[in-house]
């Protein structure tokens, strides 16, 4: 089996500073109160109850993007499923629904995230080809639209795949491509995502201590837009104090990285990292655990993917 591995797509859907926000859709209040119900059963036989009350009531308001939300959580729920063929053709059909409603009621923003959704269906059950052609027909479908946030998204998915897959050589041109577009931004929504994933995938690609890798590290870190890309810097900054030998501050980092709620899943294997190091400072690592190490200093990816909605 293809080990899974986590890409928290917080940076391409937090588009907003992380915040406590009433309504942070701007939909219409009774609407966004019937989608947070449906999201929160959305693994659970009442959701299709929940998201069609939600669909009934954005109607009644004239809510179009209440009602793109609806096909928004129609489309998770079936990522959610156990692939089957049947599965595989219903998220299908309903990818290509979420894309007409968005696109006809100018939510372009929901167009390409159909596209992020059913990525991380197919590679979640082992389909890396699938996943792939749909990256690519969603980058080709924003190359034509000339719509730089689809492009941007197209190449940060791409980008994070090939990471994952550790080929740092196929994933650094779309990094480079996708931090350009990021620097020249001129629409509000790609202005608004953070860059700091990107840097540290970036700093991925560069020989480990490399002057290359402190320099995206610091870059991500000075681009930090909301909490996980902070918790995302401070690992990055203890595998160099790691590496450094700077024991002390390691110490202090990877405290306050494992302390942190998410940290389980961004890193699969960030504890054994993290072991393999405090091993070494004691000089009781063995050569199988060398090796490991050696393996796991790039930072220990290993969940499944997992996406939150746009909020654009």
């Amino acid at each position: 089996m293809r080990e899974r591995f986590t890409i928290i797509l917080l940076i391409l859907v937090a588009v907003l500073p992380v915040k406590a926000q009433d309504n942070p859709f701007g939909i219409d209040n009774e609407c966004f109160a019937l989608y947070e119900k449906a999201e929160n059963l959305i693994d659970t036989p009442s959701f299709k109850n929940a998201n069609a009350a939600l669909l009934a009531k954005a109607k009644e308001k004239g809510d179009k993007k209440a009602e793109t939300l609806y096909y928004v959580t129609a489309l998770k729920y079936l990522t959610h499923q156990s692939p089957t063929p049947e599965n595989d053709a219903e998220v299908d059909a309903a990818r290509e629904t979420l894309k007409r409603v968005s696109k006809e009621y100018g939510f372009s923003q929901y167009y390409y995230y159909s596209y992020n959704m059913s990525q991380i269906y197919y590679y979640n059950s082992d389909r890396i080809e699938r996943t792939v052609e749909l990256a690519k027909e969603m980058q080709g479908n924003a190359l034509k639209e000339g719509d730089e946030y689809g492009v941007w998204s197209a190449d940060k998915f791409l980008a994070q795949l090939y990471i994952e897959q550790h080929d740092y050589v196929f994933a650094k041109p779309y990094i480079l491509r996708a931090l350009d577009l990021y620097s020249h931004a001129t629409s509000e929504a790609l202005q608004r995502q953070s860059p700091t994933r990107l840097y540290c995938d970036l700093a991925d690609t560069y020989p480990i201590g490399s002057d290359s890798v402190r320099i995206n590290v610091m870059k991500a870190l000075n681009n930090s837009k909301q909490h996980l890309d902070t918790i995302r810097c401070d690992y990055y900054l203890a595998r160099l104090y790691a590496l450094d030998g700077r024991r002390s501050e390691y110490a202090r980092m990877r405290d306050k990285v494992v302390n942190d709620p998410q940290f389980d899943r961004m890193w699969a294997h960030g504890r054994l990292f993290f072991s393999l190091v405090d091993s070494v400072f004691d000089g009781s690592i063995d050569k199988r655990e060398e090796e490991i190490f050696a393996l796991s200093i790039r930072g220990g990816k290993g969940h499944r993917q997992h996406l939150r909605i746009p909020r654009l």
